[in-house]
């Protein structure tokens, strides 16, 4: 004060009290598929205790409800270890809408559920769109032979298992031809 400076007071000491973790924050989709979800958050505070991991709960929003616990507590396959901040949830139904919330572990015990987060898998893709035939290059008799080259299609994001070709709006010819192969020649024995 105006008076002058007192002498200092004596030293407390004192320490925060060691505490189950924080919830999880900011849970979001941050991919998603027909049959898959993959999900992100922000680390839990650790409040005083090592961390051990995380746990995550899907529910299928149906009646009745149907959830899946994802952890290395309840005895599910998947351990969320400490470090993790994202998870995939695999073969899960297309189309389906999910309730998913996060609770973290640490050497207390396990915090609080993270806001619930709603998500939901794609519907199941239409087929590819038919391939673009981009040639039939000359130099084949085409009395004899034919020589169809395509790009392939527009597929939904999904990739091509095969392809098949008609003539005449006939049954598919020889073998099915793999995702791979652009182009196919009919000879003659076949036409």
């Amino acid at each position: 004060n105006s008076e002058g400076q007192s002498s200092p007071s004596p030293y407390n000491l004192f320490a925060t009290q060691v505490s189950v973790p924080a919830a999880p924050a900011n849970v979001r989709v941050a991919s998603f598929s027909n049959v898959s979800i993959e999900l992100e958050w922000l680390p839990a505070a650790a409040y005083g205790s090592d961390m051990i991991g995380y746990s995550l709960e899907f529910c299928r929003i149906s009646v009745p409800l149907t959830c899946v616990t994802l952890d290395g507590i309840s005895g599910a396959s998947t351990t969320l270890s400490e470090k993790a901040h994202s998870a995939l949830a695999g073969l899960l139904l297309p189309g389906t809408n999910f309730s998913v919330r996060i609770f973290a572990i640490n050497g207390e015990g396990a915090g609080p559920w993270s806001l619930t987060t709603i998500a939901m898998t794609a519907a199941v893709p239409e087929a590819p769109q038919p391939p673009r035939q981009i040639g039939n290059p000359s130099g084949l008799d085409p009395a004899t032979a034919i020589n169809v080259i395509w790009e392939p299609p527009f597929s939904y994001g999904l990739p091509i298992e095969q392809y098949e070709i008609e003539v005449d709006g006939a049954l598919p010819i020889g073998m099915p031809l793999a995702a791979d192969v652009l182009q196919y020649v009919l000879a003659a024995d076949v036409l």
